[in-house]
């Protein structure tokens, strides 16, 4: 059930659209470079507004959006930096304070290394935004990936 207002013309439904979408397969990513992760699969897209990874806005209006993703290193204690941002635009313009990271998570003798960050952003957007999610890391020997059961992106107006 959508949460509505009351307003002059009646009821309207303000939480629309809403979208969560999740990465299908495990994603490699290259050494210091901001990747767009894919998200391949749609639990919620209310209006069929994401797609190719990308959300566009039907309307304008004031959104809430939540990303999340799982970095892991295949050798151990090699992970040693991880951004997750959000980006508006095909030029990937960083959403401003979206961008959040942490860096040495060294983990001795260890299977793996695994780095779970997220992001979130509320703000206007206008109908020509296009938003992305990035990944970025930074590594030794082995090889990181951005894995499947942590990458998430849910987005919901708030507010025409």
């Amino acid at each position: 059930m959508a949460i509505t207002k009351i307003g002059r013309g009646g009821v309207e439904s303000i939480n629309s659209p809403a979208v969560h979408a999740v990465s299908s397969s495990n994603q490699a990513l290259s050494a210091t470079t901001f990747t767009t992760v894919t998200l391949a699969d749609e639990d919620l897209d209310t209006e069929s507004d994401f797609s190719s990874n990308t959300f566009t806005p039907p309307e304008a209006g004031t959104y809430l959006i939540l990303g999340s993703i799982g970095l892991e290193c295949d050798d151990a204690g090699d992970l040693t930096m991880g951004y997750i941002r959000l980006t508006k635009t095909s030029s990937h313009t960083p959403l401003p304070g979206s961008t959040h990271g942490i860096a040495s998570p060294h983990t001795d003798n260890a299977t793996f290394t695994v780095l779970g960050l997220s992001t979130s952003w509320v703000g206007t957007l206008a109908t020509s935004d296009i938003i992305r999610m990035q990944a970025y890391a930074n590594w030794g020997d082995g090889n990181v990936s951005v894995q499947t059961t942590y990458s998430a992106m849910s987005v919901i107006r708030l507010a025409t």
